[in-house]
């Protein structure tokens, strides 16, 4: 678990979700949270301990490769691989007999105790030719074989001069082991509870002299495919049938095997990105096992709300309250904008304490006045353009780690806020552009922000409507369940809330220009 980075939080919450689903696979095993030497936020120790209070805190020496660096940067990538051999190096953890070692885009299904049975080191098989995912050992840290045999696939992957941009590695596959694991034995064990529960019992005790499998007849195995079944096998048939799996059930369509990996994957399509949710079917086993963290996301959402409306306020009163400015002269009477011709040799103003007459407000005034006489001029391709600025702006403003279900309501306020401002601009310009105010006639800043904003509300309904349509659609999964009709489904919903928000803005537009 790496903290302090820009991804800490997102490692946290998958972190979390790991050990919770360890957990509930009812494991009789230690479970332990490896730390780098920076060790632990408070706050992140604190939520691992209160989701459960046996886990393991372990600090090594290695260093925290992500602290300054993404998850998706392929150097600090491979040397995350070479921080696994802490495994064999630190003391706490080279004194266990085996070890099985998972990385936080992992998700138990079920109870995975067998694996431990399997020889000194252990790697996925990930159905692919050459590479092996070091996603999922099995690793016995007395091996000081294995522990050369990992360390020389990690430095002759360095040395024998490859880029760092090999794909490979941000997916967590080592083509190094490609050699020492092509004539090894594929593991399998038939797990029956009471014909394994002494060999078991020898390996969890850690101190005995006597290893319950003879390690020297074979240093490596491999673990078949589905042991660590990778979410995109399913969205390349739609099914889990593309691999021959001997626990599959395809009648209830479960996942067949004990672990489901998210990695192979870019970074804006890891399972604790809220957006991918409505279409990643795949993901919805993940937010189950989160749902049982109990976090408090109505608190977060209305909390994120607030916060939200109080920085849109500000922003609609100091917006109005610059253009009465702008637009009055410090007597109180209407400012004629037709006088604001700059100053030249012949004309120049003497110096004044009107900082709303200066050259260079008057400069930026007539500037974005400009702007929004060529943007409302053209009011199909500004709406177009504006509606795909909105929504991509909604969405990257809500946190990633979001409860899906709340993100998707809070993108859609935050999107409705965002139009509300862009309307209010073009309300507050048509009022500004037609009023014909005498000295005690200007309205206070309340009352034509009010005035303003009530009048943008009145055309948002129809909008809301739909948006709310869209919510309900998509929060429905058990109506969609077709991977194909889902996501034409979602669109279509999506599009028609589109298409009315572009026609309010286009209605907008034309109000602004008509003369």
């Amino acid at each position: 678990m790496y903290d302090y980075g820009e991804d800490s939080e997102a490692l946290l919450l998958a972190t979390r979700v790991l050990m919770r689903s360890i957990k509930d696979s009812n494991t009789k095993y230690r479970r332990m949270v490896i730390v780098p030497q920076d060790g632990l936020q408070e706050s992140s120790e604190k939520a691992l301990k209160g989701d459960d209070a046996d886990v393991e805190i372990v600090h090594t020496s290695i260093p925290n490769v992500f602290a300054h660096m993404p998850l998706t940067d392929h150097r600090t990538q491979l040397m995350h691989m070479r921080n696994k051999l802490v495994i064999w190096d630190d003391p706490q953890i080279s004194s266990l007999q085996r070890v099985v070692y998972l990385d936080p885009e992992n998700l138990v299904l079920r109870n995975l105790d067998e694996i431990f049975a399997c020889h000194q080191f252990c790697a996925v098989d990930n159905g692919q030719s050459v590479v092996y995912s070091n996603g999922l050992l099995v690793i016995s840290p007395d091996s000081i074989a294995v522990r050369n045999l990992y360390s020389d696939a990690i430095d002759g992957f360095m040395i024998t001069g490859r880029e760092y941009n090999y794909i490979g590695i941000t997916q967590g596959f080592m083509p190094g082991l490609f050699e020492a694991f092509e004539e090894s034995p594929l593991f399998f064990l038939e797990w029956d509870g009471d014909e394994n529960e002494e060999e078991s019992d020898e390996l969890d005790g850690g101190d005995n002299t006597e290893e319950a499998v003879d390690n020297s007849v074979v240093l490596v195995h491999r673990l078949p495919f589905y042991y660590s079944i990778n979410h995109m096998v399913f969205y390349e048939r739609m099914n889990w049938d593309l691999y021959k799996c001997e626990d599959k059930n395809l009648a209830t369509g479960e996942i067949p095997g004990p672990l489901l990996s998210y990695k192979y994957s870019g970074a804006t399509l890891k399972p604790w990105f809220w957006l991918p949710y409505t279409y990643f079917q795949v993901f919805w086993y993940w937010q189950d096992v989160r749902d049982r963290l109990g976090e408090d996301h109505f608190g977060f959402f209305l909390g994120k709300v607030i916060s939200f409306l109080v920085i849109f306020t500000f922003i609609w009163l100091a917006y109005v309250s610059l253009c009465l400015k702008l637009v009055t002269e410090p007597d109180g009477r209407q400012r004629r904008l037709s006088s604001w011709g700059l100053p030249t040799p012949g004309n120049a103003q003497p110096i004044t304490i009107d900082v709303f007459n200066s050259r260079m407000v008057r400069q930026a005034c007539q500037f974005s006045c400009s702007v929004l006489y060529v943007v409302a001029s053209m009011p199909l391709v500004s709406s177009v353009c504006i509606v795909v600025v909105l929504t991509l702006c909604s969405i990257y403003m809500i946190p990633i780690t979001m409860q899906p279900s709340y993100a998707g309501k809070l993108c859609l306020i935050v999107h409705d806020l965002m139009l509300t401002t862009l309307l209010l601009v073009f309300a507050v310009a048509h009022t500004l552009r037609t009023a014909q105010w005498k000295k005690d006639e200007v309205p206070a800043t309340s009352e034509l922000l009010l005035g303003g904003v009530w009048w943008c509300v009145k055309k948002l309904p129809l909008l809301v409507l739909t948006q709310l349509q869209f919510l309900y659609m998509i929060g429905r999964t058990d109506w969609f369940q077709n991977p194909v009709l889902r996501p034409i489904m979602t669109c279509i919903f999506l599009a028609i809330a589109l298409i009315v928000e572009g026609r309010i803005l286009v209605v907008e537009m034309h109000r602004v220009t008509r003369n």
